[in-house]
């Protein structure tokens, strides 16, 4: 399956980059049970050690403990939504200073004439709840966010 080897790329990649040491080890991982379909960012949730993914295309939520993706789509959420919804080319990083994964902006449904979504969502682990920023950037067609070198913010950029 082309997806699952997307993400299983993107998941070796995320982790060789959270590696601090001088020489890494590789292997593969024998997964069982259903994998994310979608593409989408990956990030490190270093508070709870996994890594988190939402497939915007499916509106799931997904994290990887190390042995198996995990479904972790809540039920509901404040304000009856129950995540950002669908969409690609957002942008997602993870919070260490607040222990929360912030996604942001992106493309909505629609295409061939897209709206550009400007909306913020934060994950805790459990529930998605949406926020307020001020000075949000102007989205573009794709939607990329890193962390600052001190970690203190994200730094993102709109193409």
């Amino acid at each position: 399956m082309p997806t699952r080897s997307l993400a299983l790329a993107a998941l070796t990649l995320a982790v060789l980059a959270l590696s601090s040491a001088a020489q890494v080890t590789r292997s593969q991982v024998a997964t069982t049970g259903t994998a994310p379909r979608g593409l989408g960012p990956i990030v490190y949730d270093a508070r709870r050690g996994v890594l988190v993914h939402y497939d915007g295309s499916a509106s799931r939520t997904w994290e990887w403990g190390g042995s198996a993706w995990l479904d972790k789509s809540p039920a509901t959420a404040p304000g009856g939504s129950t995540s950002p919804g669908s969409r690609y080319n957002f942008g997602m990083v993870y919070d260490p200073a607040r222990g929360r994964t912030v996604l942001f902006g992106g493309l909505g449904p629609g295409c061939p004439f897209c709206p550009r979504l400007t909306d913020t969502w934060e994950w805790d682990g459990s529930t998605w709840r949406q926020v307020a920023y001020a000075g949000a950037p102007v989205v573009g067609s794709a939607t990329h966010i890193l962390p600052s070198p001190d970690h203190a913010r994200g730094l993102a950029s709109s193409a």
